[in-house]
């Protein structure tokens, strides 16, 4: 999965907050940060870009009830602009396991018959155990859904 997991420690910035967290995270963001998720239709809950003032891509936010539950980050391959994000929180190994795999499982698609793949965003894992981990998953988890 060396197309959307990557052992790096740069990237734009990705934050990743369990729900609960989340208005004290709001609370904490510029006043621009917070007029963008307002104006944007964010509703706590999901992903959302967030821009710089030239309207570039500053950073991306994902908000989730658990960073344990390893589907929670599933859609944020197939979802995000491409690019290489770097998660900004601080981790634990076993929330940068789950990050990971749901990353990589999301990114998952059949293509041994089709000639273009799409552009898919990577995650940097800057915690190696994880990194090795989640990619153990991630490719045994392709096996199994190939076979199928």
């Amino acid at each position: 999965m060396s197309n959307v997991l990557s052992l790096e420690h740069t990237g734009i910035p990705l934050h990743l907050i369990e729900k609960k967290d989340f208005a004290a995270w709001l609370e904490q963001q510029p006043e621009s940060t917070q007029h963008w998720l307002i104006a944007s239709g964010f509703k706590g809950y999901g992903s959302a870009v967030l821009p710089k003032p030239n309207g570039e891509l500053a950073e991306a936010l994902c908000v989730t009830e658990s960073l344990t539950d390893y589907f929670a980050c599933g859609q944020l391959a197939s979802t995000l602009p491409a690019g290489t994000y770097k998660p900004i929180n601080s981790l634990s190994t076993e929330q940068w396991t789950a990050v990971a795999f749901g990353w990589g499982v999301g990114a998952y698609r059949f293509d041994r018959y089709t000639e273009k793949k799409p552009a898919v965003a990577q995650l940097a894992i800057a915690d190696e155990k994880a990194y090795q981990q989640a990619v153990y998953l991630v490719e045994a988890t392709k096996k199994v859904r190939d076979l199928v």
